[in-house]
């Protein structure tokens, strides 16, 4: 039973893969900067908890943020999760707006025990989305005329992670995932002369590839309170690494109005250029009343002015990112449904690793979602929705409200039960 469940697992995997490099999408103007927009939710039962999860340890729901929670996996148990996030976007510039809808399907992966002592998880999800399209025009530089200037962006990077967890000691947790980062970034922009179309157009086309290994430690220590009480101690480190991006990049001009062959300005192809991830850590605590409620706080810089951007290390800014979360159930043994379901709230504050005009933009989220358990299983429906807005209109910015709908599936099943009636 599971090695069909690993193959299929392995199988559904390699789809996934093609699938996100090519449907993944997303639609905010301010994903134009580094290397877009991060994402660091985590799973069903994270996005609920405001993101949080440094802390967290559950015997039903893979928690990719601390690897040293894998270790809590039931040792009898096999979870497989798949989920997906549909997100609408107001953008406004203080004058008018526009809404925009994406989908994007947002985890896949598998977690089982290896000992009782060590567990094991693999998986895929997107960890950054590139997605925009917008057009400017300067009547000002050249009133007769007019020049637009239009920008646009598409792609994201893709982490393949695998990793494992061991208990050393009774309460003590230690882990390491190993991912593998990969895609690409296809930004285009051009400048064209709308009132003249004799007048000449440059159009400008760069790909950016990464393809890195990039590793994440934890750890997790578990204090028990009384008989009913545990306080968790969790911690994350994240070494900085370099992406092995290249570029490839083309700049072609075009005489309007003429049947000449396009002149090419520029042309390079998949030439080295410094990009990093960087160093980060983070520590949270979680107070838990046995299978009752838990309280959860996360604490996480990323130190991106380190990390190399284009060659250079001044251009990034460090990002803070402080989260809460909370759920409550109330009588899991309980007969009545309702009862049984898990209640989650959480918020989430932090600033962005880019400033625009020199404004530092914050982004600033709360979320609620209920964890829906099949009867008399460990299988959960997981739904959270999170609300929040980034950016401002100030300085002739955008700011950004935004509603979040996530769907995840945790399926948990059973190993090594010998059956008794066949």
């Amino acid at each position: 039973m599971h090695k069909l469940f690993i193959a299929i697992t392995i199988s559904t995997l390699a789809v996934f893969t093609s699938v996100t490099m090519s449907q993944n999408s997303t639609s905010s103007p301010y994903t134009r900067y580094g290397l877009g927009y991060m994402n660091n939710d985590g799973f069903g039962l994270n996005k609920a908890m405001g993101g949080t999860g440094f802390a967290l340890r559950s015997n039903s729901n893979i928690n990719p943020l601390n690897p040293a929670s894998y270790s809590a996996i039931d040792s009898m148990s096999h979870i497989f999760e798949f989920g997906f996030m549909g997100q609408v976007g107001q953008l406004s510039d203080g004058t008018s707006s526009q809404v925009d809808y994406d989908v994007n399907i947002s985890e896949l992966a598998m977690a089982f025990p290896i000992t009782n002592w060590m567990g094991f998880t693999a998986g895929i999800e997107p960890i950054s989305l590139v997605g925009y399209e917008y057009s400017v025009s300067d009547l000002a530089t050249d009133p007769v005329s007019g020049i637009s200037y239009r920008f646009s962006g598409s792609g994201g990077i893709t982490q393949a992670f695998a990793g494992v967890s061991v208990k050393p000691l009774k309460n003590l947790s230690l882990g390491v995932n190993a991912a593998y980062y990969f895609g690409s970034n296809i930004y285009y922009r051009s400048i064209s002369f709308e009132d003249n179309p004799d007048y000449s157009s440059i159009n400008t086309t760069e790909d950016i590839n990464v393809g890195a290994i990039h590793p994440t430690f934890g750890i997790q220590y578990v204090q028990p309170i009384g008989r009913n009480y545990s306080l968790t101690l969790g911690g994350i480190y994240e070494l900085e690494t370099d992406l092995n991006a290249t570029q490839t990049i083309e700049t072609v001009r075009t005489v309007g109005g003429t049947s000449q062959i396009p002149t090419i300005l520029e042309q390079r192809t998949n030439e080295s250029i410094g990009m990093g991830i960087p160093e980060s850590y983070g520590f949270g605590l979680a107070l838990e009343k046995n299978n009752q409620f838990t309280i959860t706080g996360d604490y996480y810089i990323q130190n991106w002015q380190n990390a190399e951007y284009y060659g250079r290390t001044d251009t990034l800014n460090q990002r803070t990112k402080i989260s809460a979360g909370f759920e409550y159930v109330p009588n899991y043994l309980a007969q009545n449904y309702f009862q049984k379901v898990q209640y989650r709230l959480g918020t989430h504050y932090s600033n962005n690793y880019f400033k625009v005009n020199g404004e530092e933009l914050v982004d600033f989220g709360i979320s609620f979602g209920v964890g829906l358990p099949r009867r008399y299983s460990k299988t959960r429906f997981n739904i959270a929705f999170e609300y929040g807005w980034m950016g401002t209109s100030n300085r002739n910015l955008i700011s950004e409200n935004y509603a979040k709908l996530s769907i995840n599936f945790s399926i948990n099943s059973f190993w090594f039960i010998k059956r008794k009636f066949e």
